[in-house]
């Protein structure tokens, strides 16, 4: 099941109700006595700045772009082989998305068309629960996807590929609003893990999280990891 309509959210007493009958595991349609309703809280304040990875090398972006001038079409002829053969060798250019982003699960954009999986995270699955310190269970899930909206909140987004498709088809990259790393926001919440199979980026950032006890940090829950193969 997907997040699909979550700009209801920014609206405090709709993202009320939008809690109410997503989440409610008794009456499912907020009964206003039901004990699971009861005194479901509006959304956070707006995030605030969030650590940011070190910015790419401007010098190695600028000898990349000069490469792809002296390889067009305006090179000089009597070395155009040349040029063209260098051009075969070099790497491909990092893809990068930029437009407005839908919300498909916690770690998981539409971009322009393309399906794009958030490098170096992971977070709980949209069906997925946690526990809280007091053994209450919530939807960390559903928490994660609704948090990542906000962040967005429908401005356009940037996101550069970190390699070109994973084993679903997805591009995995590192996306941006502005300049939060969307990612790495998610982590410092305790909404989504560092994923140190694929990167060790957000290791720092899910410590913050850990010391803070932030989201998932602050109860018990399974990885998601590991929550996909079934362990509950």
């Amino acid at each position: 099941m997907s997040v699909t309509h979550l700009n209801l959210i920014n609206d405090p007493e709709d993202y009320r109700q939008w809690r109410l009958r997503q989440h409610c595991p008794r009456c499912a349609g907020g009964v206003p006595d039901c004990p699971e309703c009861h005194g479901v809280s509006a959304p956070p304040e707006s995030v605030g700045p969030f650590p940011q990875d070190p910015a790419p090398d401007a010098s190695q972006g600028a000898a990349d772009r000069a490469v792809v001038h002296y390889c067009g079409p305006r090179g000089w002829h009597y070395i155009a082989a040349f040029l063209l053969l260098l051009c075969l060798a070099l790497p491909a250019e990092a893809q990068t998305l930029r437009g407005s982003a839908r919300v498909l699960d916690g770690d998981t954009l539409e971009v322009s068309g393309q399906k794009v999986r958030l490098h170096g995270i992971d977070a709980p699955e949209l069906s997925q629960t946690c526990k809280r310190a007091s053994g209450s269970e919530w939807h960390c899930g559903w928490e994660a996807a609704v948090r990542l909206e906000q962040m967005i909140s429908g401005m356009p987004v940037r996101c550069a590929a970190v390699e070109e498709r994973d084993r679903y088809g997805r591009i995995v990259a590192v996306c941006f609003r502005g300049q939060v790393d969307l990612g790495g926001a998610l982590v410092v919440r305790g909404l989504a893990m560092a994923y140190r199979k694929y990167s060790s980026n957000y290791d720092n950032a899910e410590a913050t999280a850990k010391a803070a006890q932030a989201g998932i940090w602050a109860g018990s829950f399974v990885a998601p990891w590991e929550w996909r193969k079934g362990v509950r």
